[in-house]
């Protein structure tokens, strides 16, 4: 029995679709956003990750788009509200406002500015926003609400691509696309979650009262003796063994008030309040702390300096300068 259909007819194309409420009615994008939330903070710590391309990209978006975009979308609920360019703009706009406002106000804080409370605070706003958005929506008519149909492109270009929609030489020449395609994917996850390239380097950085970059003491009696909190952060690729000295002084004279030998692997963070008793009086005095790394004691390989004042104590009795 001859076919119905002539020789040169394509089989025909069969366009793959989702259901609307795939996600159980929640709009996709409100799901990517968390996903990439939650994947921002986890790359931080995830063992591989942590050390790889991948966290920085991630980084990248988690700060500078992911806040604004749940802030923008909680705003503007409405799908004829924005358009694409203008809700792309404004969502990495307000998240270079809104990231730094976040640090400010853990600066105000006992957290301070550190990496987990950071990436917690900016995570914690963007998915408060997006829960927040998800309820505006849904208060406005379905036909009417802001939604992203992630799947629609990505099913299109399924469509586009899959060997079975071809025939011949077409479904041979898209299958070799396919493979050089798997080829380049599995390359880029190769280097994503290569350790990242860096000569290594090391912090080293002082907290003030309840561990924010502010509240440094300033002001001493000779003799009284006030807490520093002193972080050292081992960046070098290795484990690396450190002295800790301070000192205090002027250009003529100074005098060694502490010192400690200090042993990070790679990737350890030491954060240690330490206590300092200035022996020496002055106005302007600078309390330089410097640390020394592999033995090496010629020159420091980080410092970081206070300017204190140190009042001396006249028979029996504090003398204040600034009274």
């Amino acid at each position: 029995m001859a076919s119905q259909y002539p020789h040169s007819a394509k089989p025909r194309t069969v366009t793959r679709r989702l259901p609307a409420d795939w996600l159980g009615g929640i709009p996709q994008d409100a799901v990517l956003v968390t996903a990439l939330a939650l994947a921002g903070i986890s790359a931080m710590y995830l063992p591989v990750i942590d050390q790889s391309v991948l966290r920085f990209g991630l980084a990248i978006v988690f700060f500078a788009f992911l806040p604004g975009y749940a802030f923008i979308a909680a705003l503007f609920t409405g799908k004829e509200d924005l358009g694409p360019v203008e809700r792309f703009v404004l969502s990495a706009g307000m998240s270079l406002v809104i990231s730094p406002l976040i640090g400010f106000g853990l600066d105000l804080t006992p957290l301070g500015v550190r990496p987990l409370p950071a990436a917690l605070g900016v995570g914690g706003f963007t998915v408060l926003f997006t829960l927040l958005s998800l309820a505006r929506r849904s208060a406005r008519p379905a036909d009417l609400r802001f939604s992203l149909d992630l799947a629609k492109p990505a099913l299109a270009a399924w469509d586009a691509m899959w060997p079975g929609n071809k025939d011949g030489s077409d479904r041979t020449a898209t299958a070799l696309l396919l493979a050089a395609l798997a080829l380049v994917a599995i390359t880029l996850a190769a280097l994503a979650l290569a350790p990242a390239p860096t000569g290594g380097y090391t912090e080293l950085y002082l907290y003030g009262n309840n561990s924010t970059i502010a509240g440094y003491p300033q002001h001493f009696t000779l003799g009284e003796t006030k807490p520093v909190t002193v972080g050292i952060a081992n960046h070098e690729g290795r484990d690396v063994s450190y002295v800790l000295a301070v000192t205090i002084g002027d250009e003529q004279e100074r005098q060694e008030i502490y010192r400690e030998n200090v042993l990070l692997a790679q990737g350890q963070t030491l954060e240690k309040a330490i206590n300092l008793t200035p022996d020496v009086t002055g106005i302007s005095l600078d309390m330089q702390f410097l640390l020394y790394a592999d033995g090496q004691t010629d020159e420091p390989y980080r410092s970081c300096n206070l300017w204190v004042e140190v009042d001396p104590v006249i028979n029996g009795t504090e003398f204040d300068r600034r009274t």
